[in-house]
């Protein structure tokens, strides 16, 4: 079923205004996305992000995002859309209003993953 969600970023250095980061890279945009990812209201919905990281060339995660030119963006644009589409999912899921169902679901996964409910 297609969610209705809006799209905040169209670049990542507005990934990285977000995320408050200072000159970040790409590679730390990406940690910190990994690490938002797991938290229960995220991971419960949305878990494409996993295995993220490792399907990035190192010529891009290095880059810092504020220099990113036009040439790395066009040899790069899929990474980039992934990274993208990524970061949307995962602060909509974040961000969103969670229903009684929502936590309900939450609570069955982290039984799932034998993890304590806290």
């Amino acid at each position: 079923m297609a969610r209705n969600r809006r799209h905040q970023f169209d670049n990542l250095s507005d990934v990285g205004d977000k995320l408050d980061l200072d000159n970040p890279t790409v590679e730390n945009i990406v940690d910190i996305l990994v690490h938002i990812g797991n938290l229960d209201q995220v991971y419960t919905f949305h878990d494409d992000f996993l295995g993220l990281k490792d399907d990035l060339p190192q010529e891009l995660l290095s880059q810092n995002v504020h220099e990113l030119d036009d040439d790395t963006l066009d040899k790069y644009s899929d990474a980039v859309s992934e990274i993208l589409d990524n970061a949307n999912e995962i602060f909509y899921h974040l961000e969103r209003e969670h229903s009684e169902s929502d936590l309900e679901e939450i609570q069955e996964e982290r039984k799932r993953l034998g993890l304590d409910n806290d």
